[in-house]
Parts: C-alpha cells; sequence; structure tokens
C-alpha cells in the first residue's frame, strides 16, 4: 500500500493526543476533568485551580512520547493535542506546542482553551512560532470570563496571526449571551461553531471500572440525561436553543452537522466511519486506537507508542462500520461520520470546518428541518440509548 498521506502530499492523518494535564483557571461546573478527578479521590475539584497539573507521576512523560513518536511517522499529520484543562497554564504544554509547530511532517497542531490566557502568553509565542500552525480552538464559558474581555482576547489571537474558532455551549439558561457571543464574532469575521451543552455526568464507582480505563476521561461518556430530550421537555427555551443553532453562521445552518451529531449521541452500530483510515487517537497510557470509543473499550487496539518503530497499520478503505452501538465518545469524532465527513473541509480538523453550500436559507425553515430531524432520530428502532451503557443480561441458571 502506498503512502496515503506523504510529507509532500496535501492529505494528512489526523492524530488526537489526550494527556493528563488537569489543571484549570476556571471551575466549569460541567467539566469532564473535574467530575473525573473528584470521582477518584474523594476530593471536590470544582475549582480547577486545585486539580494536579499532569494528574500523574507519569502524565508528563507519557504526554512528550506521544508528541515525539507521531512526528516521527513517515506520514504527514494534523495533531490536536487535547488537554483536559486549560494549557496556556502550563510551561510544559507550551514548550511542547513550539516543538510540534516545528516539526516537518506536522501540518498544524490544534489545541483546546479557554482564551482567558491569550494577553499574557500569545504575543511572545508568535515570535518563537509561525502562528498559522496553531489552531485555537477557544471555547467561550460565560460564567467565567466577560464576553468583551474573551472577545478581546480571541481578536488578539486572530491579529497575531493564529487560526482561531470560537466554540460556544448552548443551554437554555445562555441563549441571550451566546447569540450575542455568535453575533459579535460574525461581526469580527471570526469562525465559530454553536454546539449543545451536554448536561451531567452519570460517574461510575472507580471499582466497577478496569485499571485500564482512563476516569478522567471516561467519566464524560456516561451521560446522566438525554440533551436533546431535556431541551424538547424545557418547552419554548429549549427550541429557542435549536432556532440559535439554526441562525449561528455556515455551521449552524449546515444540517449534516446536526445529523451527524444525533447518529453520534444515539449510537448503533454500523455507521460508517473513517477512524482508522485517516484519524487516531492516543490515549492516555500511549496505546493507539482507531478512535476514543474504542480506546475506552479497549476495541481495536493498534499499538503503542513506546513500541520501537510502531508505525500504525492504516486501514486501506474510507469508511468501515463502527463496532460500538452506544453514545459516541468524543463530539470532534462526529465528523468522521461519511454523512458528514464527505461534505467537511478536509484540510481542516475541528468541526467548525464544514463547506456549506453558500446559500441563505430562511432561519424557520431551518429549524422546521431540524425538528423534523430529531423526531426522525429519537423515534429510529436501530438506534441506542444514551447514558452508560446496559448491563450483560443475566444468564438463567441451568
Amino acid at each position: 500500500m502506498a503512502n496515503p498521506f506523504p510529507l509532500d502530499g496535501e492529505k494528512f492523518l489526523k492524530i488526537r493526543i489526550s494527556v493528563r494535564m488537569l489543571k484549570c483557571n476556571f471551575s466549569c461546573n460541567y467539566c469532564v476533568a473535574a467530575a473525573g478527578q473528584s470521582q477518584v479521590s474523594g476530593i471536590d475539584y470544582s475549582r480547577g485551580t486545585k486539580r494536579n497539573m499532569w494528574g500523574t507521576e507519569q502524565g508528563r512523560g507519557m504526554a512528550r512520547t506521544a508528541i515525539e513518536w507521531a512526528a516521527s511517522l513517515p506520514y504527514r499529520i494534523g495533531v490536536r493535542y487535547d488537554v483536559h484543562g486549560e494549557p496556556f497554564l502550563n510551561a510544559d504544554v507550551i514548550e511542547d506546542l513550539i516543538w510540534l509547530t516545528a516539526q516537518p511532517n506536522v501540518a498544524f497542531v490544534e489545541v483546546q482553551t479557554n482564551a482567558s490566557l491569550f494577553r499574557k502568553r500569545l504575543p511572545e509565542l508568535a515570535g518563537l512560532i509561525e502562528p498559522s500552525r496553531l489552531k485555537l480552538f477557544c471555547t467561550f464559558h460565560h460564567t467565567e470570563i466577560a464576553l468583551d474581555d474573551f472577545l478581546g482576547n480571541v481578536t488578539l489571537a486572530a491579529d497575531l496571526g493564529f487560526d482561531v474558532v470560537v466554540n460556544t455551549l448552548l443551554a437554555t439558561d445562555n441563549v441571550a449571551v451566546i447569540r450575542d457571543a455568535l453575533t459579535r464574532c460574525a461581526e469580527r469575521a471570526i469562525p465559530t461553531s454553536a454546539d449543545l451543552k451536554f448536561p451531567g455526568f452519570d460517574v461510575p464507582p472507580t471499582e466497577a471500572m478496569s485499571d485500564a480505563v482512563d476516569v478522567d476521561k471516561r467519566a464524560r461518556h456516561f451521560l446522566s440525561a438525554d440533551p436533546i430530550e431535556e431541551l424538547l421537555a424545557a418547552g419554548e427555551p429549549g427550541l429557542e436553543v435549536f432556532r440559535t443553532m439554526a441562525d449561528s453562521g455556515p455551521l449552524g445552518r449546515e444540517i449534516r452537522f446536526l445529523a451527524a451529531l444525533l447518529v453520534g449521541l444515539y449510537g448503533g452500530k454500523g455507521r460508517l466511519c473513517s477512524a482508522g483510515h485517516d484519524y487516531l487517537i492516543v490515549d492516555n497510557w500511549g496505546d493507539v486506537f482507531p478512535c476514543t470509543s474504542y480506546a475506552d473499550t479497549r476495541t481495536g487496539r493498534l499499538g503503542s507508542v513506546l513500541d520501537p518503530g510502531f508505525v500504525p497499520a492504516l486501514r486501506e478503505e474510507v469508511y468501515a462500520p463502527c463496532q460500538y452501538a452506544e453514545t459516541c465518545h468524543q463530539k470532534e469524532e462526529y465528523g468522521n461520520l461519511r454523512l458528514l465527513r464527505e461534505h467537511r473541509d478536509l484540510q481542516a480538523m475541528s468541526l467548525n470546518c464544514v463547506c456549506g453550500e453558500g446559500k441563505q436559507v430562511d432561519p424557520e425553515t431551518l429549524f422546521d428541518s431540524r425538528m423534523a430531524l430529531l423526531e426522525t432520530a429519537r423515534h429510529n428502532p436501530q438506534t441506542s440509548r444514551v447514558g452508560r451503557p446496559a448491563a450483560a443480561a443475566a444468564v438463567p441458571a441451568g
């Protein structure tokens, strides 16, 4: 098989590297890292500043090993360096970002951030790297930072040459401020993503989980409720969330994004996905899998970054049917589903990069089509259920 991602080509292999960097200067009540570490330790880690910097003694070393492995591959790659805290709090993470963006096989590096430390960190960082090779996926947490401050920081990053996307998390209690954020980003020509804020997490007991499962990650995969059902049950405030999504720019107007979100949320085996062909993840222990759901269930392990000379064997076929029936474990991976991937900008990694058809569609028409799609997805007998996987049925006594 010829190299599908040659170093001098345009295509790239997407690699998500999950690292145990947990510390944060925000204290969002829906935080993944807080839920996981609090459950494991028995200590209240709702305050982000109380969380460990690297989670475990091995955390820092494994993160560096993983990025060095990625840079050694014979493929052109795009890396999502996925921390579970605020990356710009951590000098080690900044060091890794500088090093990664300079590697010859790395097309770009993407990092999630709350944007609060941009004025302190980015001016110096812009002088050390090529800013356009670092993509900043900036989530607006409206309870933690004022919108004016957030937008000022994001605008500074864009002016310095960084590739910026503003991500928002919609819920019934924040529609007004999110609409304001989306409108003001549009005025500044800043790309946006209007996503649903998922409800709380039903965190399973540590003793009920395998030692090979990272609770810091997995806590969020067991949703305590169906977010679609919660919005519909809320009446008009919930419907306003869907209206906001339908009127939130190119991504909101792309109905395929909602379709992919519903397929990922409600599951069902057999959904065609490109993970394993042009997408891989490295988990916190250095194991390599086609996707996060497979990693969390220890399915389809390809190898380890600790294995000398390991180069993962990529599937030649673009799509294969998913063998996991429950809620897809990583929202960003919904973009690997065929129904969305074939309409995405494949030169980018974030889900904001959907190629819309450029048509102006009436928001009410969009809203109606979304509601019809929601009803179809909720009542599809082939879909699975949201939340913790069902317990295995007891075998009758012989």
